[in-house]
């Protein structure tokens, strides 16, 4: 290698290691200011969180009101920033102001409406709603409802309410799941039955995906959880009551699907119990 290759492989690698020193600078540096911002972040949510309890114990709701008024509410619910402000917001819902846009997506992706229907936090759930916003807005991961995830909660209540609001009771996941195949999934036997009596489809089937490669109407995924129990885990309850949960479900289905495809079915059934009595 003669003088002049030499030099070039030099500049080269000087080039290369000066480059390679610089990103990893900005990187470094990129870093430390998004843990500044968050933790700036935090301290300001800390002590929004203070002064609003203060003004509570003091019961100065003009204060309280104030405090949501003037800047954080908006910024809490697009940048999916959740700590306890926002929980107070169901002790003050008559002091949030209407004009709250809960429809922005955050910042996170997932729905404000998601998050408290994930906490089953009902007055804050039933605050969101009397602003109106669409209750099918959909997760960015898992494209799922509010609906879905109060029918995989087995929450009555919460499902009661998002119906009332309107929300699409066959809304299909990026799985192709409804909240019917959500509620059966996780085994919730009442869920089941509330959302049959409001009329979901007991006939959609699931897509096909890598971890349920077969395509599923909710009693078809009843009979596929019920071969499952004896691999499951199960902490609050013993896989006999599983099991038995699992067969009075897919007992539920059968007889709706029964009755939707020849309602002269629950016709007969109620004659039958008439006579019985």
């Amino acid at each position: 290698m003669n003088n002049r290759t030499r030099h070039i492989t030099t500049i080269s690698l000087y080039i290369v290691l000066s480059a390679t020193t610089t990103l990893f600078g900005m990187r470094e540096e990129s870093r430390a200011k998004r843990q500044k911002l968050s933790s700036g972040k935090t301290e300001y949510f800390q002590e929004l969180n203070q002064n609003i309890v203060d003004a509570l114990e003091q019961n100065d709701l003009e204060m309280v009101k104030r405090f949501f008024i003037v800047s954080p509410a908006q910024e809490i619910i697009e940048d999916g920033f959740f700590t306890s402000p926002v929980d107070l917001c169901a002790i003050i819902n008559e002091f949030i102001p209407s004009e709250l846009n809960f429809n922005i997506p955050t910042k996170t992706g997932i729905p404000v409406l998601h998050t408290v229907v994930e906490k089953e936090n009902i007055a804050l759930v039933k605050m969101i709603l009397a602003t109106k916003p669409n209750p099918d807005m959909r997760d960015k991961l898992h494209k799922q409802t509010a609906l879905h995830i109060a029918a995989r909660k087995g929450n009555i209540q919460l499902i009661k309410i998002l119906i009332d609001a309107n929300a699409d009771i066959d809304a299909c996941d990026g799985s192709g799941e409804t909240p019917l195949h959500k509620a059966v999934r996780h085994a919730h036997e009442g869920s089941v039955e509330l959302l049959i009596s409001q009329n979901a489809d007991l006939f959609i089937k699931s897509k096909p995906t890598i971890t349920y490669p077969t395509s599923k109407t909710p009693r078809e995924l009843a009979i596929q959880q019920i071969g499952r129990v004896e691999s499951r885990q199960t902490r609050s309850i013993s896989k006999n009551e599983l099991h038995e949960i699992y067969e009075h479900i897919i007992s539920i289905l059968e007889k709706a699907e029964a009755t939707e495809l020849d309602p002269e079915v629950e016709s007969d059934d109620l004659a039958n119990q008439l006579l019985d009595a």
